[in-house]
């Protein structure tokens, strides 16, 4: 059923400014590198820190300052509701995270939440009564940084975390910042729990005012509706579709603003209907978001004095480490191009060893023990998997040769989330009515939404970042795509809603 609105009018300079006003509550100090492109701002904002609750904080006070109810669950997913008039349908949700790693970016997850946000206030300002309720769901700890595993909020709310397993996860706050508190009320110096033991989820999430058993949050299949997150795409390929579309359609009387099909763009697309103007701006629509896995190696060498512990006699854990992300790289490789031959995109497998831990690390001490963390993602779980036996093998041979001994700990091993078409087809619908060019794509990058498909039918809606750039302080998104994409989701929501 087709939704009859009043012109939805996204606060373009309110957005922009709570956006902004995020970024400042950070533990980085303000940037003042000149080479770097403006507005940036570095962003840590680690999970349960006095700056995260503090967003936290200003988040819940915009959300009733424009008459939504807020509730937070007790690992602090925080839900904004507007009531629909039919509240015993299922819900109709969007949301993000707004937690950062270290020096990260001010769009990542923020983009969706802030955009949210103003996507449910530009329907409110309309007019508009939501049949089904609407739901802005902000998610806590979407990055891995503090407890070792990402999407830890989501997972929990899809039932794919064990919550007695959740709540005795060790706090890692204190070996990514040394000396950095290890919860709102510790000291800078407390690192462990009672007697003496690492301080663990269920201590950290009590001590920030989240109480309460974690068999409370997940939620039942049936309670959501639809789900549709808007995200920056972290990639570069709308960008660069952006440009080339630019190149092409020079002098062809089209704009790049005509949609999937070069429909030619509309007379008044700077202000029909509250529209902004979309020239140059390509959303991608996600179809299915890729199946991550994260495994900790840990390398067990000799180590000894770096001038007396001669090189025939060495198994120094370094080198076969060194040996093992290069097995790793050309393995994942070999897995595009094989998939490349079969006629399939040969991209979507990627592997990274993002961290390292050399012991005892010191210039004159030969290492002893590499630990060593692995990301490894793939749109086809079997594929992953074959990556994985090639390195296994690999691991068997470094063993053999160097005499170290590798061992193996999966962290989690999850399974690819597919969009759901009747939701695919609606932001397909709405792009080519308000004329915006857009392009069915994978999300590489895994977010909260791999985790409530389990429980919904989901997708994702993005908007171009500048050189595919994310997790890093030059991260951007332009003001016209961020409301262009804000713009897009309150009209889905919209839709959505009223079935």
């Amino acid at each position: 059923m087709q939704v009859t609105l009043n012109p939805v009018v996204i606060n373009q300079a309110r957005l922009l400014r709570e956006l902004h006003h995020l970024a400042t509550l950070t533990d980085c100090p303000p940037t003042t590198d000149a080479s770097l492109p403006a507005p940036t701002q570095a962003v840590t904002r680690i999970v349960f820190t006095p700056r995260d609750l503090e967003a936290r904080a200003w988040l819940i006070s915009l959300a009733e300052s424009a008459g939504f109810t807020v509730r937070v669950d007790p690992v602090g997913n925080t839900y904004i509701r507007w009531q629909g008039t039919d509240p015993d349908l299922g819900v109709v949700g969007t949301g993000s995270h707004t937690d950062a790693i270290p020096h990260a970016g001010m769009y990542d997850g923020t983009v969706g939440v802030l955009g949210g946000l103003e996507a449910l206030r530009a329907l409110k300002e309309s007019g508009f009564t939501p049949r089904r309720t609407l739901e802005l769901l902000v998610f806590t700890s979407e990055e891995p940084t503090r407890f070792g595993i990402g999407c830890l909020g989501s997972r929990l709310l899809g039932g794919v975390l064990d919550p007695a397993t959740a709540d005795a996860l060790p706090d890692l706050l204190s070996e990514i910042t040394p000396g950095a508190p290890s919860s709102p009320t510790a000291s800078s110096s407390a690192k462990v729990g009672p007697q003496g033991t690492r301080l663990t989820l269920h201590d950290v999430r009590t001590a920030a005012g989240f109480t309460g058993p974690l068999t409370d949050v997940t939620l039942p299949i049936g309670y959501y509706h639809a789900w549709v997150e808007l995200h920056i795409e972290q990639g570069p390929l709308l960008e660069r579709e952006m440009l080339a579309a630019d190149s092409a359609l020079k002098g062809s009387g089209l704009s790049p603003s005509g949609g999937s099909r070069g429909l030619p763009a509309p007379e008044n697309s700077s202000g029909k209907d509250g529209a902004l103007a979309p020239e140059r701006t390509i959303l991608g629509i996600v179809t299915n978001i890729a199946a991550p896995a994260s495994y900790r190696f840990i390398v067990e060498g000799f180590g000894g004095h770096a001038g007396a512990l001669l090189m025939p006699d060495r198994r120094d854990a370094l080198p076969a480490a060194a040996e093992l992300i290069l097995s790793v790289e050309r393995h994942t490789l070999a897995a595009n191009a094989e998939a490349k031959l079969t006629g399939q995109s040969g991209v979507d497998s990627v592997a990274t060893v993002g961290a390292i831990n050399v012991h005892p690390g010191n210039v004159n001490s030969v290492p002893s023990r590499v630990t060593l963390m692995l990301d490894i993602r793939d749109t086809d779980p079997e594929r992953r998997e074959h990556t994985m036996t090639a390195l296994r093998a690999d691991i068997a041979n470094i063993e053999s040769r160097r005499g170290v001994r590798i061992i193996e700990e999966r962290i989690n091993a999850d399974t690819p989330a597919i969009s759901g078409d009747h939701i695919v087809d609606t932001l397909t619908t709405l792009c080519e009515q308000e004329h915006v060019t857009y392009r069915k794509m994978v999300s590489r990058a895994y977010h909260d939404t791999s985790f409530m498909a389990r429980i919904a039918p989901v997708a994702m809606l993005f908007i171009p970042c500048r050189n595919g750039v994310s997790h890093r302080p030059d991260e951007y998104a332009t003001p016209e795509s961020i409301a262009l994409g804000t713009r897009i989701l309150a009209l889905a929501l919209a839709q959505l809603a009223n079935e």
